[in-house]
């Protein structure tokens, strides 16, 4: 996985890290941007439009994210604080898994 440059990204990088075998994309949102906030799936449709590969999505994602976890946008989702943090890890965790295989 390949984390994409958000200010660079176009359909010509995409095919050239494709032909670099490069075997996914990431597309990563600084949390300083918010939680709840959406540039990611923007990035990860139009990186989708350009590439069969698998695209992750990553930035400060808790189980209040609907329009993230219910987006086809992505692949992988990649959370991290919302469970690492959370008063109860394994709850959470499990929480979030059952959200993203509900839209399945």
């Amino acid at each position: 996985m390949l984390d994409a440059p958000t200010t660079s990204l176009s359909r010509q990088w995409v095919s050239a890290m494709e032909r670099a075998r490069v075997d996914g994309f990431t597309i990563t949102t600084n949390i300083d941007i918010g939680i709840a906030s959406t540039t990611s799936l923007t990035t990860a449709r139009r990186t989708r439009s350009w590439t069969q590969l698998p695209v992750a999505v990553s930035g400060g994602f808790s189980p209040a994210d609907h329009a993230i976890i219910t987006s086809p946008d992505w692949d992988i989702l990649i959370v991290g604080r919302s469970v690492a943090d959370a008063v109860d890890p394994v709850t959470a965790a499990q929480r979030m898994a059952e959200l993203v295989h509900s839209n399945d």
